[in-house]
């Protein structure tokens, strides 16, 4: 029996990663020397939602491992697969940094002050790929595809000039935390993705872990 995509219900042509496969280091890329690309999610895809997207798939390994959040494995894939990306076409790299600003951040966990870029990258374009991301998952989680509007609030992305803005969404992650705090971390390798899964009264929330501490969660309202 052919399946079916698990976003638009077309018949299968092929699987998709969620998360594509790309963030996950190779054993080259890793500092110690474990390939991460085994025993991913995957779930039945048509071309369109799958081999159609590998630029974004790409997009979204430079953005998640420029992120401040991102820990020592995000930041070895910087210094590695992307470092080598880079050299061979910049292009995408310099689209990244159209609009950039100088920044001071405070390392809370060290408690160390340190100067930075914040980049914008295009969050529609940002909005769509963490989408197709949340209803892979929940088709993974349940066999059936998401209907309805996926609300994203991408949690490490903060305005560079809207105050209020930023305190509206601290005040959505510290409702989040509370309704996540005792969910279990799913995924095989947590360095890397990880993610929670929450269902009440029908209407359900996903939290996807990058690189440890770049957060996203879709919800339905």
């Amino acid at each position: 029996m052919t399946e079916t995509c698990y976003y638009c219900g077309e018949p299968e042509t092929s699987t998709e990663h969620a998360p594509p496969k790309c963030i996950f280091p190779k054993a080259k890329d890793s500092s110690d020397g474990k390939n991460y690309g085994n025993n991913l999610i995957k779930v039945p895809s048509c071309d369109a939602h799958n081999t159609l997207k590998s630029k974004e798939d790409e997009y979204l390994l430079y953005v998640l491992a420029m992120s401040l959040p991102s820990n020592d494995v995000g930041i070895n894939q910087f210094m590695t697969k992307i470092s080598r990306a880079v050299q061979r076409k910049p292009k995408l790299l310099d689209r990244l940094l159209i609009e950039y600003k100088n920044v001071t951040v405070h390392d809370t966990e060290n408690d160390k002050w340190q100067n930075t870029i914040a980049i914008k990258p295009e969050e529609h374009r940002l909005n769509s790929i963490f989408e197709h991301i949340a209803k892979a998952i929940y088709f993974h989680e349940t066999g059936c595809i998401w209907s309805g509007n996926v609300n994203i609030l991408i949690e490490f992305m903060l305005s560079l000039t809207n105050v209020e803005q930023n305190e509206r969404q601290s005040q959505m992650v510290n409702s989040f935390n509370e309704m996540l705090n005792s969910v279990e971390h799913k995924g095989n390798y947590p360095d890397v993705f990880s993610y929670q899964i929450v269902q009440d009264k029908g209407k359900f929330l996903i939290r996807m872990h990058f690189y440890g501490n770049s957060k996203v969660t879709a919800f339905s309202v």
